[in-house]
């Protein structure tokens, strides 16, 4: 049964691992280790490429977020500018109104349209900043990685390292994210 798991967490890794580089060097990870690492030679796939290719992820979700709340604050100055400009023609609309009896129902025609710019705009603003929470959110799973990943290793793992288990226990990975099973013999 361990020898199975064993397989497939190995076939799980080095399935998702074709998306990364293969040499040594495109891992900082792998220090000072040439030629091809990532699967090497004999095809076993090092902890240098797992802890790299869950980096470069964990960089790239961070670049997203960032992207996301430029983009989140943006909106915000728009809508703030079109909320200026809504006021303004509302302004404009009801000076108009003053002026002459048949202004009046183009006043009313401006407001309904700036109101609901506004509200379109605040709508969007809204899902900005909803988009750039959802993006802070993702990147905060990134945090401690280091930590996760020590925990997760079945030698780090008292029960786990006593039945000679290897690789990721605590949970197993899913490709090359660390949200597999949690094995019985975790959190002995």
């Amino acid at each position: 049964m361990a020898a199975r798991q064993t397989i497939f967490f190995l076939l799980s890794v080095v399935i998702s691992a074709a998306a990364f580089p293969e040499t040594c060097s495109a891992y900082t990870e792998c220090g000072a280790l040439e030629g091809s690492c990532c699967p090497n030679k004999h095809g076993v796939m090092l902890d240098c490429c797992i802890m790299g290719s869950i980096r470069m992820k964990a960089e790239a979700a961070e670049a997203h977020a960032k992207n996301a709340s430029a983009a989140a604050l943006v909106a915000q100055i728009k809508a703030h500018q079109k909320q200026q400009a809504a006021k303004i023609a509302m302004q404009a609309a009801l000076r108009a109104a003053d002026v002459a009896k048949q202004a009046a129902a183009a006043s009313q025609k401006a407001k309904a349209a700036a109101q609901a710019a506004s509200d379109q705009l605040a709508q969007k603003a809204a899902a900005a900043a909803a988009a750039a929470e959802a993006a802070r959110k993702e990147s905060q799973e990134f945090k401690n990685i280091h930590e996760k990943i020590h925990a997760s290793k079945c030698e780090n793992n008292p029960a786990c390292a006593a039945l000679n288990l290897t690789g990721y226990c605590c949970p197993t990975l899913r490709g090359i994210s660390l949200n597999g099973t949690m094995l019985g013999c975790c959190g002995a």
